[in-house]
């Protein structure tokens, strides 16, 4: 598998090749925060996963409710965050700026505790209210 992701402005280009750990729904109030809507649509890769083929992003890090810093990294033009290093050495790319996610759904949906009350969790996958333990 290998797929094209960009920002906005597409000034940040990236490639990711191979098969994701995970794919997530996260209704965390940072991520709420961060993309401007009740959820984030993440996809957990290795960091040799992805290659940044345009652009210089900038870097914003932030304390994560799970695994402690992530450093995300951002168009400085748009601002669309496109991916984020995490401080367990995974990388989670930003599903929406993928060109194309057929087959990479979200396999599980974590923090719905901190969902808003009108948001519509989903009924077809694995709902965790923290982190779930994956040992």
């Amino acid at each position: 598998m290998k797929r094209i992701g960009s920002c906005s402005c597409g000034d940040v280009k990236f490639c990711v090749k191979g098969s994701p750990i995970i794919t997530f729904f996260c209704y965390c109030k940072e991520c709420q925060v961060s993309c401007g809507s009740d959820r984030f649509y993440g996809i957990w890769i290795q960091p040799e996963q992805i290659t940044l083929t345009q652009g210089r992003p900038k870097e914003f890090t932030r304390k994560s409710e799970g695994s402690g810093e992530i450093t995300f990294k951002f168009c400085g033009n748009c601002g669309t965050k496109v991916y984020g290093d995490t401080a367990d050495g995974g990388v989670i790319v930003a599903g929406a700026t993928l060109d194309n996610t057929d087959g990479i759904e979200p396999k599980m949906a974590f923090y719905t505790k901190s969902a808003s009350k009108w948001a519509v969790l989903p009924t077809d996958i694995p709902c965790f209210e923290t982190f779930p333990d994956f040992n």
